[in-house]
Order: C-alpha cells, then structure tokens, then sequence
C-alpha cells in the first residue's frame, strides 16, 4: 500500500523539525506556536532533541517494516502531540493548536490503519 510511505515522510520531517528547533529554537518557537526567546529556548531545544528521536524510532521501525511497533510508536507520539495541542491552545497561536490537534487525530487513525493492515498482511 502506498500510504504505509507516509511513515518515512513523517519520520524525515520529524527529523528535521527537530534539528530546527535544536539550532535555531527562536525561529522554531514562533512556527510551533508559542514565540520563545532568549533563556526560554533551552526549553524548545529540548522539543528539538523530542522530535529528532521521534523521527529517528519511525524511521527505524518503518526500515524493519514493523507495522505493529509503529502503531503504537503512532499512538504514542499522539500524547506528545495532544500535549502540544493543550499548550498552544493555552499559551500561544489558536491556529497552531489546531493543526497540533489535526496531527493527533491524524497519527491516531495512522496508527489504527498500520494495526489494521498488519493484521491483513498476516
């Protein structure tokens, strides 16, 4: 199926939203939805370093073709992205937040599409 490749684009996006916000957190900061400057981008440095794991574990598990793991690396990473939906629909851009909480409900049927072709596949 095609739309098992979206994984690898998740995965390298991830990847490189991650990087962006490690090295260069105030420019990451406004396009995540809540602007952080100066001792405050220790903190987005921090989601870079969330983010490029996430990236990294999806691409690993996607080159093992290992639609299970991935499904709950998907549910999982849902929490990081409902967390990031509750904070920007709190403390910053409305906008942000709702593409924070597209992207939940997005990985969470992802995730139930990978358990679900799984469980054909085999």
């Amino acid at each position: 199926h095609m739309i098992y490749l979206i994984i690898p684009l998740i995965g390298v996006g991830a990847f490189l939203i991650g990087l962006g916000a490690v090295f260069a957190p105030e420019k990451a900061s406004k396009y995540f939805g809540i602007q952080a400057r100066g001792s405050e981008t220790h903190y987005v440095r921090a989601c870079g370093a969330r983010d490029i794991f996430i990236g990294a574990i999806l691409l690993f598990f996607f080159w093992r073709d290992d639609r299970q793991a991935l499904a709950f690396v998907c549910f999982f990473t849902a929490i990081v992205s409902m967390s990031d939906f509750l904070l920007t629909r709190i403390y910053g851009s409305r906008l942000a937040s709702y593409l924070h909480l597209l992207a939940t409900f997005f990985i969470i049927g992802y995730g139930i599409w990978l358990l679900q072709y799984q469980n054909v596949a085999t």
